[in-house]
């Protein structure tokens, strides 16, 4: 899927609580999902991270600033995978969890453990591929549906 149709709904940074992301979304944590969109690692200059935010495009939704707390994953693995400069499928584990700093101001909602990272391929779909234990696909959703 895209990243745009996981963060494409409302959030107050400050006051938002779980209950304000869509329960289609929420039911995605813990799940192993392969997820489609941009590496972004600010000051990194590396080939390769342990640690990034995946953003659905970064031309499009940073132009007028960082984008919102929803629009982005922060995606962290246990061995540093390659950075691509353009569309990626990362495979791992969501988490869906409104985590907050000292000032009460929301620092992510979601976050994905990755187990592996490709660069995007045309004919991929725009959807979030749930994968069941043995890593076959068991469902898909179309998140963008709503």
């Amino acid at each position: 899927m895209d990243l745009k149709a996981l963060g494409n709904f409302p959030f107050d940074e400050t006051n938002g609580t779980i209950k304000d992301v869509p329960p289609v979304y929420r039911d995605l944590d813990g799940k192993k999902v392969q997820l489609e969109g941009f590496m972004y690692a600010g000051n990194s200059a590396s080939d390769e991270l342990s640690a990034f935010q995946f953003v659905y495009n970064i031309s499009k939704c940073c132009f007028n600033g960082p984008p919102k707390v929803q629009e982005r994953v922060f995606a962290r693995s246990n061995l540093p995978v390659p950075f691509y400069g353009s569309m990626v499928r990362c495979t791992g584990t969501l988490h869906v969890a409104v985590r907050k700093n000292e000032a009460g101001q929301t620092n992510s909602v979601y976050d994905m453990e990755i187990d592996k990272s490709n660069r995007y391929r045309a004919g991929w779909s725009c959807f979030a591929v749930i994968l069941s234990a043995d890593g076959t696909p068991s469902e898909s959703k179309d998140l963008a549906a709503k």
